[in-house]
């Protein structure tokens, strides 16, 4: 047996950080944790609730990571993590929790959460953001983050923070912004970044990557123009070639996302760029999701006019009251200064967008289907 129940006269490791999930697929788990100190572990898990059905020895190390393979698509799991008691035989339960597989294309209904700027919020807001994402935990499947959740001033930083509980259920995927690089003059990332997103599959994470899911696919792009030396998405770069390749074999996909951190538009201060509104348009992206200023929907758009065979753009970002973002060109569908999140409901070909502020409000309800 691995578990001791009465723990507290022994001394022994800790995790943290984590455990979270770093990617998920239909056939495929991807998680980490990192302890206080070098230890060996175990790692139990098994379809739910037989969680600890498999046991997994992990080697003496602090930053652990857990790769399951030939999972069931749109399964439930469970899993626990056992560190050992110092100068004992025994270990006890560090952490536990659940996780389900992502659906394959035979099944075409999912919803995901999309927010931004964890570290620009205040506690009492992302206290508000957790709950709202925990309240809809049974019926979406994993979230996305549009930038800027780590605080500069973190001297240890330690990942999730207060998204602890969410990331052990399901995978917050992130996009690069500003705040996950150490200075705008160059374009090193945080150490604390590279550190919590390992994985590798589809495309050279964290900057960029794709991930499927039923019959869609998400692209996450590393655009921040105002960073020096950051990843370019001029026409001839790495990253414009690996989307390109990407959006060429997309074609299959009944909805593809884009998302990213600095937005193409509408452009308030941020540079346009052309090259990739070009391969949007040509591989017919649906929508792209940015953290640009207040939350924001465009109609279909292509090259800033409103067009059937355009794009659908959408903003969740920081809160701009001044008036100093003010666009009247007759694109802009939706407009709200208030900070909230968005919930993504897919269902075969029909898509349904609900924002909500922080208290759970419903601000705007957007359906559509192709």
């Amino acid at each position: 047996m691995f578990i001791l129940f009465l723990v507290s006269s022994f001394i022994f490791s800790g995790i943290i950080n984590g455990p979270y999930i770093d990617n998920l697929s239909n056939n495929s788990a991807f998680l980490r944790f990192t302890t206080d100190k070098p230890t060996i572990s175990w790692f139990g898990w098994g379809e739910f609730p037989k969680c600890d059905k498999y046991i997994t020895f992990l080697p003496f190390k602090k930053d652990h990571t857990i790769n399951l393979y030939g999972l069931k698509s749109d399964n439930k799991y469970c899993y626990s993590i056992f560190l050992p008691l110092e100068n004992s035989t025994y270990s006890y339960v560090a952490s536990s929790s659940t996780f389900s597989t992502f659906m394959d294309e035979s099944k075409s209904t999912y919803s995901f959460i999309v927010y931004s700027n964890t570290a620009l919020n205040t506690d009492e807001e992302n206290k508000k953001i957790v709950s709202l994402i925990l309240s809809s935990h049974t019926d979406i499947n994993f979230v996305i983050n549009l930038g800027n959740f780590l605080k500069k001033d973190d001297n240890d930083f330690i990942f999730p923070l207060e998204f602890g509980d969410i990331v052990k259920i399901f995978p917050i995927y992130t996009v690069l912004g500003s705040n996950e690089y150490k200075f705008f003059d160059g374009g090193l990332l945080l150490d604390e970044y590279r550190k919590m997103r390992g994985f590798s599959k589809n495309g050279v994470s964290p900057h960029y990557y794709y991930v499927d899911i039923s019959n869609s696919r998400l692209i996450f792009l590393d655009r921040n123009p105002k960073i020096k030396n950051s990843l370019s998405l001029k026409k001839g770069s790495k990253q414009y070639k690996w989307l390109e390749e990407v959006l060429s074999f997309s074609k299959n996909k009944k909805w593809i996302f884009v998302l990213l951190n600095e937005p193409i538009y509408p452009s308030f201060d941020s540079e346009k760029n052309s090259d990739i509104e070009d391969l949007f348009i040509k591989y017919h992206v649906d929508f792209v999701f940015q953290n640009g200023e207040n939350y924001l929907r465009t109609k279909k758009i292509k090259y800033g006019v409103e067009s059937d065979d355009g794009i659908f753009y959408v903003n969740i970002g920081k809160i701009i009251t001044d008036g100093s973002n003010q666009i009247d060109d007759g694109t802009i569908d939706c407009l709200y200064n208030k900070k909230g999140l968005l919930k993504v409901s897919i269902e075969d070909k029909k898509i349904v967008l609900n924002y909500l502020d922080l208290d759970g409000n419903f601000i705007d309800k957007f359906v559509y289907s192709k």
